[in-house]
């Protein structure tokens, strides 16, 4: 009997010889020191694998995630913590029982603006920021504005109860604007001072009785806001900080100014209102660049004559203070277009006035004027005139000619007839007249299609209105109150079908 070679050939097992990682990875939900997944990357050809990790991750007992070849097995398992702030092998035994070594090696980040703003958010504990921490964007972090890069370019944490700054706060260097307003602050935090890239610094209302000398130390700083605090005394370290272009240092119980704030040869704006001001030095005609200066709320009686060399500045407010006349130096002021003297003293405007060609703004309310100058209607640009809380009787006829003029308000003042000069202001949009000595108001008046708000309220001369007003179609807002009329005519209540909102007070009623 013959027998089959075949059948005595034993069957050849071929063991597989793949040993290789295919995936190496950390899962958020199996480790509480992570926030989010990380993929790390193997390199092949050098059998390493490189992994980075958020800063200050503690790496102390981390479980990765892995996957290996079929049939492999690894050692140490994949299921096992490991210490990963020094390099861990892993081996990987294929079917052959062949094996592999692979060096799993990590690398803590350098902290990030998301690192240095959560070591904030934890340094005040009883803080009220509006931040989702867990958010790695930081899109949705109120008063936290990132550049295109995803860097902090402005913080604003007013009112938050933000008092301490880490040490890593000078990290975020992409960082131009902050604002740390209304936090009870006593001095400014040391750290801030390292922040080379702030180009604003906001600190005002706080509880500051001081400014160090490291503030200087913010070299690329252009606007600072000390206003509303508890300096005292003018922080004269702030006049070598000679690239500021806007300075703000309003509510500070400041009562002079030193000499050397000509040093400030940039500034532009400059806020020195509500303090104890009883003069200005000379020296502050030398901030020839000064475009706006706010002096209002002080002791002043004049400014210095030097105040005519700024002849960039467009706005001066001087309110709240006890000038009786308006210093001649401001008629020099040719590019003004805003100028306050309200809640002064004064009893004249002078003809002068007429040097401002193209002032817009003109508040002159609550002081002692009695009349104003002719040359007032000279003011071609003019667009608000408030003259209320004086003592005037009449207006001039050649305030017709500001044509521009699109607000007048007279109120609480003398005027027993109603300027017929104002007639003839087309574009005047809104004229108060509330609380004078009116007896009439001229049937004109309709004439004044431009008008959207007439206020006679408290004329208590006023026994009638005329009709025409009734025919005033573009008013949006009418105030009667306390005229001593019987009702409003029907004639003028018709404007409120068309939206006109018509004030009548308690005692004052329509017509039935």
């Amino acid at each position: 009997m013959s027998c089959d070679k075949d059948e005595n050939k034993k069957e050849v097992i071929v063991l597989s010889s793949e040993k290789k990682i295919t995936s190496f990875a950390f899962k958020a939900d199996l480790n509480e020191a992570l926030n989010s997944n990380l993929q790390a990357e193997i390199n092949e050809a050098n059998k390493t694998i490189m992994v980075e990790f958020p800063f200050a991750t503690d790496l102390s007992e981390i479980v990765p995630s892995i996957e290996i070849s079929s049939k492999a097995i690894l050692t140490p398992n994949t299921d096992i913590a490991q210490n990963f702030s020094s390099p861990v092998t892993y081996t990987v035994t294929a079917e052959d029982k062949s094996t592999q070594k692979y060096a799993v090696i990590s690398k803590i980040l350098p902290r990030t603006d998301y690192d240095i703003l959560v070591e904030l958010y934890n340094a005040n504990i009883d803080n009220t920021l509006n931040w989702d921490i867990d958010d790695r964007t930081m899109t949705g972090w109120e008063g936290v504005q990132l550049t295109n890069e995803n860097r902090v370019d402005v913080l604003d944490v007013t009112a938050t109860n933000v008092r301490q700054f880490p040490e890593s706060f000078s990290g975020l260097s992409a960082l131009s604007r902050l604002t740390i307003k209304d936090n009870q602050l006593t001095e400014i935090p040391a750290e801030i001072f390292n922040t080379k890239s702030l180009t604003y610094l906001d600190a005002g209302s706080n509880s500051l009785e001081n400014i160090p000398s490291e503030i200087k130390n913010l070299t690329s700083l252009l606007r600072l806001n000390l206003g509303g605090n508890n300096l005292g005394e003018f922080p004269v370290l702030v006049t070598e900080m000679t690239r500021l272009d806007q300075l703000y240092l309003g509510s500070n119980g400041i009562t002079s100014i030193p000499a050397e704030i000509d040093d400030l040869i940039n500034l532009k704006h400059l806020s020195l209102q509500d303090n104890q001001l009883d003069n200005l030095p000379e020296e502050i005609g030398n901030l020839n660049m000064l475009i706006s200066l706010s002096v209002g709320g002080n002791n002043l009686i004049d400014l210095p004559s030097t105040i005519a060399n700024l002849t960039d500045l467009t706005n001066l407010n001087c309110g709240y203070n006890y000038f009786e006349v308006m210093p001649l130096s401001v008629f020099s002021l040719s590019n003004l277009t805003d100028l306050v003297f309200w809640q002064n003293k004064i009893k004249e405007v002078p003809s002068d006035i007429k040097n401002l060609n193209f002032l817009k703004n003109l508040l002159l309310n609550s002081n002692i004027i009695e009349s104003l100058p002719s040359e007032i209607g000279q003011l071609n640009n003019l667009e608000l005139l408030m003259l209320d809380y004086n003592r005037i009787t009449t207006l001039p006829t050649e305030i017709k000619n500001l044509e521009n003029l699109g607000n007048l308000s007279c109120g609480d003042n003398l005027i027993a007839e109603f300027p017929l000069a104002v007639l003839q202001m087309k574009n005047l949009k809104s004229l108060k007249l509330k609380a004078n000595k009116l007896s009439a108001i001229p049937i004109e008046i309709e004439g004044m299609t431009g008008l959207s708000a007439l206020n006679i309220a408290y004329n208590y001369g006023l026994t009638s209105l005329p009709l025409e007003i009734g025919n005033m179609k573009n008013l949006l807002k009418l105030d009667l109150k306390g005229l001593q009329i019987p009702f409003i005519p029907k004639e003028i209540c018709v404007l409120e079908d068309t939206g006109t909102q018509i004030i009548k007070g308690e005692d004052l009623s329509c017509e039935q």
